[in-house]
């Protein structure tokens, strides 16, 4: 997610006032651009939070996560 600098601190704030509900990774400071990392189950605890947060800084913007990744197994390792 995209967001003004001021608010990368009140990100990281709401997210452990929310029991560490994701863990916010700040990919470039000067765009303050932020990465999410976070369980796959709680996917949807985090995007309902990434929506409200986006009602309380309005100039957030949002890239999608991408898709799930594959797993290799053994088999496709030989």
């Amino acid at each position: 997610m995209r967001l003004a600098s001021q608010h990368v601190a009140l990100l990281k704030f709401l997210l452990e006032a929310r029991d560490n509900l994701a863990l916010p990774t700040v990919v470039d400071r000067f765009a303050a651009v932020v990465r999410l990392l976070y369980a796959p189950e709680a996917a949807a605890q985090v995007e309902a939070f990434v929506r409200e947060f986006a009602v309380m800084c309005p100039e957030v913007a949002v890239c999608l996560r991408p898709g799930p990744f594959p797993v290799a197994n053994e088999a496709t390792l030989d």
